[in-house]
């Protein structure tokens, strides 16, 4: 998927200030997975897992790059500040859990976005399984660690609780966000149900 594709509906779409916002949020949660996947070049516990955090960090920054030109064009503002402002807050993961579970929220929202009803894409099939892929990849980063930790794993609710407010405002809708809440619960076994009113 590259960020032009991701981004082509928006550019249609008749209301700039809406279109802006969506990009906005998007790019936040893209700036989000960045983060995730930078701690995880860190974190990582072997060299293929870095590898393929190295692979995702250079996906979202040629999709913020091409999405930057757009929202520029819209707003006349850099797209990076204020995506850096939306995602402030965030906690930078400090462990390879952290980076996996930061990981899988965000991604997972980019592909219940994909799946969202929109206008098609020529892209959509394959930014969908790219997705897909990344999110498989931490949910089997997670599994594996709850299996060498013999116990289900906790983590501090304001980590997972903030991370999951990002990729939530970058669905487009409350359905879509409806969606993604119980499909967190039901497959991965995160439960979010205190926060559905976000």
């Amino acid at each position: 998927m590259t960020g032009r594709d991701f981004f082509m509906p928006l550019s249609a779409a008749s209301d700039t200030r809406l279109t802006a916002a969506q990009m906005l949020r998007r790019s936040a949660c893209q700036l989000a997975a960045l983060r995730a996947a930078s701690a995880g070049m860190v974190f990582g516990p072997t060299l293929d897992d870095r590898a393929a955090m190295l692979d995702r960090a250079r996906e979202e920054l040629l999709q913020i790059e091409r999405a930057e030109v757009l929202y520029t064009k819209l707003t006349g503002e850099p797209l990076l500040d204020a995506a850096e402002r939306v995602i402030a807050e965030l906690p930078a993961p400090q462990s390879w859990l952290e980076a996996s579970l930061a990981r899988l929220l965000v991604c997972l929202s980019a592909r219940i976005e994909l799946e969202s009803p929109r206008p098609a894409a020529a892209s959509d099939e394959a930014a969908l399984a790219c997705e897909v892929e990344h999110v498989n990849a931490a949910q089997a980063a997670l599994r594996e660690l709850r299996e060498a930790s013999g116990s289900a794993i906790e983590l501090p609710s304001v980590f997972r609780d903030k991370w999951l407010a990002v990729a939530l405002q970058a669905l487009p809708s409350e359905c879509a966000r409806a969606h993604y809440l119980t499909t967190l619960e039901r497959d991965f076994g995160l439960p979010c149900s205190t926060l559905r009113a976000l």
